[in-house]
């Protein structure tokens, strides 16, 4: 795990991270993905999907 730093999320809000978690699987609707995730304190969220998870799909018509 990273030490901490900032991370600017969707509404343009600056929170301190605590720390990076690499290459974790999940499983969403019987589908592995490997992603990373930040540690945020985001009250309410177990786990939020950003851009890079969404470039990592690919083209989806």
């Amino acid at each position: 795990m990273d030490s901490a730093f900032e991370v600017m999320v969707a509404s343009g809000e600056k929170l301190q991270a605590a720390g990076k978690c690499l290459q974790v699987p999940i499983k969403v609707q019987g589908t592995t993905i490997v992603a990373d995730f930040y540690l945020l304190p985001l009250p309410g969220y177990d786990a939020v999907l950003g851009i890079n998870w969404l470039k990592s799909l690919g083209p989806i018509v």
